[in-house]
């Protein structure tokens, strides 16, 4: 049997559906005159619809093939052009900048690691600046100390990036750089805030060494004894709830 032109399908199909649908009405206009019912068994064949021409069914399949081809060839041709960006000039600069970034972020995260292994080893020399400072405060004015008295660690500290910090008076207590070593009322400062350094903080590059100290404020007396009295009203007042049920 000759293949019949891809063309040519969809015009074969749709005269072979209309040869079915004159078929089909001329089988119920016959019943319609008052034709007679064929009797049980007897004209089953011709009643029956006639099956699908087989040609029909081939030709049906063969476009259900060539739309699978179809969608197999547009995957190929996706799957190029994106294969192919990576060639050209817009790819090859987006490539660029990705290995950019990733330089940027291997590079931050190793100058946080060092400076945070950093922080930890100067961290454990800060008691014997300490006791440094403290002998040369002790034995300045001695004639021995004297000879000493140019010794200190802070140079060496200052090439190896520590710097100090200082609790900011007004400003909210950072309790993850700050130590409070009192507090006070004050109807200056709100509740929490600095009200004035007691000593001096350090840190490398944020990593923290050495918490500073502070006085901080427990904001307006009046203010305080206000909250006490609210919260004691409302504890009697629990406390008076059961004995009003078991009444």
């Amino acid at each position: 049997k000759n293949s019949i032109p891809a063309f040519g399908i969809a015009s074969v199909v749709e005269q072979k559906n209309q040869q079915s649908r004159v078929s089909r009405t001329r089988l119920f206009e016959g019943e319609a005159d008052g034709e007679a019912p064929a009797e049980e068994g007897e004209g089953e064949d011709d009643a029956a619809i006639p099956p699908e021409d087989p040609e029909i069914t081939a030709l049906k399949d063969e476009i259900a093939s060539f739309e699978s081809q179809l969608k197999a060839k547009q995957r190929e041709v996706d799957a190029a052009k994106d294969q192919a960006e990576q060639y050209t000039k817009t790819g090859y600069a987006r490539k660029v900048a990705d290995m950019e970034n990733m330089r940027k972020m291997r590079r931050m995260v190793q100058s946080s690691n060092k400076f945070s292994s950093t922080a930890n080893i100067v961290q454990k020399f800060l008691p014997v600046m300490d006791q440094l400072n403290g002998l040369k405060e002790q034995y300045g004015d001695d004639e021995f100390g004297a000879k000493y008295s140019g010794l200190s660690l802070a140079p060496s500290f200052k090439e190896l990036g520590v710097a100090e910090f200082s609790p900011e008076v007004g400003a909210e207590v950072d309790k993850r750089r700050i130590a409070v070593v009192e507090e006070e009322f004050s109807n200056d400062f709100e509740k929490g805030t600095v009200i004035r350094p007691v000593s001096i903080g350090m840190e490398i590059e944020g990593n923290v060494m050495r918490m500073a100290e502070c006085v901080a404020s427990l904001g307006s007396e009046a203010d305080a004894k206000k909250e006490e009295e609210e919260e004691a009203a409302a504890a009697a007042e629990g406390d008076a709830a059961p004995g009003e049920e078991s009444e």
